[in-house]
């Protein structure tokens, strides 16, 4: 029977790679198997892995304009959301959608997100956040630096968020 496998890493700046959750779903079961330490009482992780936000301070008022009609448009237009859900694979975020994930392992994550068996680890970090961060965590995987370095980088960072 194939299985689908999900798991979850977060690198954290001293280093080391936890996994957060494992979820294995066939056709008929699941196993979550939580390692981060925390007690969520059989809940899996369903984080948004896209969010689309409106430009409050850069964004001139077309702009913002044509971005509300696009995120109108993908949320009560059928045409937007089948687009989502068929075309891009996202599992719909909105009670509105009619559309349901076809693949057995979106089929279960939406199942659960219904029936009240998720919780949320979302973060919300800096626009340049995955660039900055994630080019100093590309140049320590490439052994272009050491974890003092990268530890380092990651503190100067969020040092300048303040």
């Amino acid at each position: 029977m194939k299985q689908n496998v999900a798991v979850v890493f977060c690198k954290k700046a001293c280093g080391l790679v936890s996994a957060h959750v494992v979820v294995c779903v066939d056709a008929a079961d699941k196993l979550v198997l939580p390692f981060d330490g925390h007690d969520r009482n059989g809940k899996i992780q369903a984080s948004p892995s896209k969010q689309v936000m409106l430009d409050g301070q850069v964004a001139t008022e077309e702009e913002k304009a044509a971005a509300k009609e696009f995120l109108n448009w993908i949320v009560f237009s059928e045409i937007g959301q089948q687009m989502l859900v068929k075309t891009c694979n996202i599992i719909p975020p909105f009670q509105n959608n009619p559309y349901e994930p076809s693949d057995p392992l979106s089929k279960n994550i939406y199942e659960q997100v219904h029936a009240g068996t998720t919780f949320n680890a979302s973060a919300i970090v800096p626009n340049d956040h995955w660039s900055v961060l994630g080019a100093a965590m590309q140049k320590y995987m490439a052994d272009r630096c050491d974890r003092k370095e990268l530890i380092r980088d990651i503190e100067d960072y969020w040092a300048e968020q303040e």
